[in-house]
């Protein structure tokens, strides 16, 4: 393949995973972070590598095109770490639950609960 076939495969990756980060899938946007590794280091495995205007236009809009998958995948982290903490937050909560629920419904297991709260 010429180089630039092999940007153009590169620059089609990003315009993928610029699409995947907007809609938020994260299993699309890892498949096109991998082709795309794949395509870039075919394309610098070339040794005698002619670059000429056409694949330096295409070598211009990747590197704008991966400054804005950047930016998208810092908000798509900061979005999905707010996400993992209220997650968290309500697990927590629902064990502390369950914790006091365990220890009042069963008292003979060493509890909070009497014999007591039993004959409620």
């Amino acid at each position: 393949m010429t180089p630039k076939e092999i940007m153009g495969k590169v620059l089609e990756e990003t315009y993928i995973l610029s699409s995947a980060l907007e809609v938020k899938d994260i299993d699309m946007a890892l498949g096109a972070l991998n082709r795309r590794d794949e395509w870039i280091q075919m394309f610098n495995a070339r040794e005698s590598q002619d670059i000429d205007v056409e694949v330096e236009v295409l070598i211009k809009k990747f590197d704008e095109e991966n400054k804005a998958c950047i930016e998208k995948m810092g908000e798509f982290k900061s979005v999905m770490e707010s996400e993992l903490y209220q997650v968290k937050a309500e697990k927590t909560k629902t064990l502390k639950k369950q914790k006091v629920h365990d220890s009042y419904s069963n008292p003979y297991t060493g509890g909070l609960g009497t014999s007591f709260d039993l004959k409620k």
